[in-house]
């Protein structure tokens, strides 16, 4: 299960009983569980708020790449890549309709992939491969509604950059020297 930690303020993110993120709270926390049980949900989370201040999550469960958000008082759930190691550093995005982006390692062979929902379709693109590249990725839409992710290429120990123009993906390495690449954190 997942529990979510709700105050005015702040949103805390906490899985299989760990916290995830944590902050000042001007409140008292309120706990809800995230009743997903498609079996052992809560790792690599990413969490987005939408204008009407519900949650959307992104998660590695051991049925995938899992996505859950909350509308009113109850909550839905959806696999968007099946496989238990789908997904690895998810980071999820929301545009201003709140339709959910989602950037992710692809565990089965560590490609860097993409999924975007449109109506009830999710997308699924692969943005770098070959070799370890999708880790530690961190998505961002820009104003336009087009994404930017910072990640890890850890076959060569360089940070990376990937943004969609169009069709096509525009990926450059941004910094080279050593180990640069890990725990990678993306803002515009």
């Amino acid at each position: 299960m997942i529990r979510l930690r709700l105050t005015a303020a702040f949103i805390a993110l906490v899985a299989l009983g760990g916290l995830i993120n944590a902050g000042y709270a001007a409140t008292p926390f309120v706990t809800q569980i995230v009743p997903d049980n498609s079996g052992a949900p809560g790792t690599s989370t990413s969490i987005a708020i939408d204008r009407r201040g519900n949650p959307h999550i992104s998660y590695r469960s051991v049925s995938g790449l899992r996505y859950a958000h909350m509308s009113g008082t109850s909550w839905t759930f959806e696999t968007v890549d099946p496989g238990p190691l789908a997904a690895y550093a998810t980071s999820l995005a929301l545009d201003a309709q709140g339709n959910p982006y989602i950037a992710y390692d692809y565990g089965y062979d560590d490609d860097l992939r993409y999924a975007s929902k449109s109506g009830s379709i999710w997308t699924i693109e692969i943005v770098d491969s070959p070799g370890d590249v999708g880790g530690d990725a961190s998505l961002s839409l820009d104003a336009q509604g087009d994404p930017h992710i910072s990640y890890s290429d850890r076959t060569q120990g360089d940070l990376k950059y990937a943004v969609k123009s169009g069709a096509s993906w525009i990926i450059e390495s941004v910094d080279t020297t050593g180990f640069a690449g890990i725990h990678t954190s993306l803002a515009l």
